[in-house]
């Protein structure tokens, strides 16, 4: 059985790369996600003070 054990720990070691991945993936679509709601509220806010802008001038 101790013949083996390489086998067990190589499934470990990538199933632990996987899992890794997996997870640098989704904080990555995190990120993305986040850093593209700020930018629509930037655009969204400079829009409606342009607007705020154009009335009041």
């Amino acid at each position: 059985m101790s013949e083996d054990h390489w086998a067990i720990d190589l499934a470990a070691a990538v199933l632990a790369g996987v899992i890794m991945a997996l997870i640098t993936a989704l904080a990555a679509v995190a990120v993305g996600a986040l850093v593209g709601i700020a930018a629509a509220t930037a655009a969204w806010t400079l829009h409606e003070l342009g607007v705020v802008l154009t009335v009041i001038l």
